[in-house]
């Protein structure tokens, strides 16, 4: 797989203009990207949208050390998913859905190490008449999404993710931006990651046929 533009993260989407989100990125850890997470792309969305509100730590003693709770207002919602009532019945149910989304995490590089699965979120509670959807991570996601001090992570635009209409475009593109700060690819400003399929299979969660 291939990846070419000077600006990875350059990739103008309207739904996103005039929000509060259009200039913020989500950052994990690495170990994080490479987990087995399985997300549709509402979920998915919704997941990024939690993170673009955390002041994660990057250098020391600057940054959040425990989570809080996240509002998405209801009016931001209904620019980024629309103002039908089925938009409504869909969040709810993803915010169900989510509340139990668990990731399997392999923390080593020794392959003999096995994976540990960890729980995403703590609350995640829709309510249009009280102000939208409230975001809480599970305290499991500390290393991964707010420790990231000396730690490699990966940076996405939030507009890139609302660009994209599949959750494997999403999982795909937060492998290739994996390598973006990489010495030959910021010399060539082209990313280049090979995957067997039982690779792809496992980091997109697809079962086998």
């Amino acid at each position: 797989m291939g990846a070419d533009d000077k600006d990875f993260n350059n990739i103008p989407v309207s739904v996103l203009d005039n929000t509060k989100y259009q200039d913020r990125d989500i950052r994990q850890a690495n170990k994080l990207v490479e987990a087995c997470k399985q997300f549709d792309i509402l979920e998915g969305r919704l997941f990024c949208l939690g993170a673009m509100e955390l002041y994660p730590q990057l250098v020391e003693g600057k940054g959040d050390t425990e989570f809080t709770e996240v509002k998405i207002e209801t009016e931001d919602i209904q620019k980024l998913f629309g103002g039908h009532p089925e938009y409504y019945r869909r969040l709810r149910a993803a915010a169900r859905k989510l509340q139990g989304r668990l990731v399997d995490v392999r923390d080593s590089d020794d392959e003999n190490i096995g994976w540990k699965t960890l729980n995403i979120f703590r609350c995640m509670q829709f309510d249009k008449k009280k102000g939208g959807l409230i975001i809480r991570f599970s305290d499991d996601m500390k290393p991964y999404l707010l420790e990231l001090v000396d730690k490699s992570y990966t940076r996405v635009a939030g507009k890139v993710i609302f660009a994209l209409s599949s959750p494997y475009a999403i999982r795909i593109i937060e492998l290739m931006l994996e390598w973006q700060n990489f010495p030959d690819v910021r010399r060539t400003h082209k990313i280049t990651r090979s995957f067997t399929i039982k690779e792809l299979r496992a980091l997109l969660v697809i079962g086998s046929k």
